[in-house]
């Protein structure tokens, strides 16, 4: 989390980054979510989310190493400083009093469809409602 906060304050506020640059950033990443993250076919991370990390790290001189693993590993990892940012995680505000975000890459929108007439979806008790979890849902 150290790292990242001095990456953070560097890129608000102008700092210097040659003492960030000289260190290894660990990123941590889900190695079965495609595509925007996974282990390729010669065992190397890949993906979007990695692509994005690798040319972010390239346009600003750092070291980075990638560890990935089950999400729920790479997210306990986070959250016990055994690696320094996890690519990939959505915002929330329950997560923002522990971690601080980028501003998101991506807008990802879930909609559930179903046919016309069909019996409706046993666990879809609430489908087509708002909740605090989703700013809005669709549904045919």
């Amino acid at each position: 989390m150290l790292h990242f906060k001095r990456l953070f304050s560097a890129l608000l506020f102008g700092f210097s980054l040659q003492s960030i640059a000289s260190e290894t950033i660990i990123i941590g990443g889900d190695y079965s979510y495609p595509p925007y993250e996974f282990i390729d076919e010669k065992g190397q991370p890949s993906g979007y989310n990695v692509e994005l990390t690798q040319a972010i790290a390239e346009v600003m001189g750092m070291k980075i190493e990638f560890r990935m693993d089950e999400w729920s590993l790479v997210r306990d990892a986070l959250q016990n400083g055994e690696i320094d940012a996890l690519q990939g995680m959505v915002s929330s505000a329950e997560r923002g009093k522990q971690f601080l975000f980028s501003p998101p890459h991506a807008i990802v929108h879930q909609s559930i469809f179903a046919r016309r007439g069909e019996p409706g979806l046993p666990a879809c008790n609430n489908c087509g409602k708002t909740s605090r979890r989703t700013e809005k849902r669709h549904h045919a």
